[in-house]
């Protein structure tokens, strides 16, 4: 059996350390720059040996996700929680820019420190080492890419710690992968086709599909009965093949562009006589 003194010091130096957190985002990495090169299909946390069963919860940008981490929290155990298996997985989310000129994502002033500027020719990684302060930088996204709101996320993760004093909270704020179309908006006749890629905002690590959903019946896809979606491909140049899209009637046209672990994105334009 340990002597009460033994447990008195280890119980000491933990507090002294003062870097004990009863739950860590460990995945994606915090540490890698949260603007990912590749969708956020799951989220993974850890916790410490001296957790305190049942005091674990975990909100997705203020929605309760904790019910969705699986396996239940356990002292020095981690936990996962995987993206809904549907195309739309984030959409909303905390603006951060409008555009007009050129996008400059820490100009609004609300982008938090650890996203860093999105460099042109970095694919859409923060800057090495580093991140811009809120309020302050202006580097703007993969040249070609619209001009548009940008969304961020939050992960808030809290938890406590039995029989000692630790940190109970750990914040994960990510800039997904954004949807646009190119061009950002369409003009076509009934009758007529025109043509439509779908982008992202950096180039990627690894391509993943994108489901094009017409919410007008004003235009039909690929040919197909008007409000069919089409499936395309976005390769790691972050740009689709052409899709063809044919008016059919006079009226205001909207796309969706949704995929899984990215932010959705729209079209806008109009079907003319």
């Amino acid at each position: 059996m340990a002597k009460p003194s033994a447990i008195c010091f280890v119980v000491f130096s933990l507090l002294l350390g003062g870097c004990t957190k009863a739950v860590r985002i460990i995945d994606p990495d915090p540490a890698a720059k949260t603007q990912p090169l590749a969708p956020i299909l799951s989220f993974t946390v850890k916790f410490a040996p001296l957790f305190a069963p049942g005091s674990f919860r975990a909100e997705l940008d203020g929605q309760d996700v904790t019910q969705q981490f699986m396996p239940a929290a356990a002292a020095g155990g981690t936990s996962k929680m995987n993206m809904p298996d549907n195309p739309g997985a984030f959409t909303g989310g905390t603006a951060v820019n409008v555009g007009g000129g050129a996008r400059s994502l820490g100009a609004v002033g609300s982008l938090p420190p650890n996203l860093g500027p999105v460099t042109p020719g970095e694919g859409g990684r923060g800057a090495p080492g580093g991140g811009g302060s809120p309020g302050g930088g202006s580097s703007s996204a993969r040249p070609g890419f619209p001009n548009q709101t940008v969304f961020t996320h939050t992960l808030h993760v809290s938890a406590q710690c039995y029989g000692m004093i630790c940190e109970t909270t750990d914040d994960l704020v990510f800039l997904p992968i954004q949807l646009a179309g190119l061009p950002p908006g369409l003009n076509v006749r009934i009758g007529d086709t025109a043509l439509l890629s779908v982008q992202t905002d950096r180039v990627l690590s690894k391509g993943f599909l994108v489901n094009v959903r017409p919410l007008t019946p004003s235009v039909s896809l690929e040919g197909q009965q008007t409000g069919h979606a089409v499936i395309v491909a976005v390769p790691t140049s972050g740009v689709s093949a052409p899709i063809h899209v044919t008016g059919k009637v006079s009226a205001n046209l909207s796309l969706i562009l949704e995929a899984r672990g990215v932010q959705t994105g729209s079209v806008t334009g109009t079907v003319n006589p």
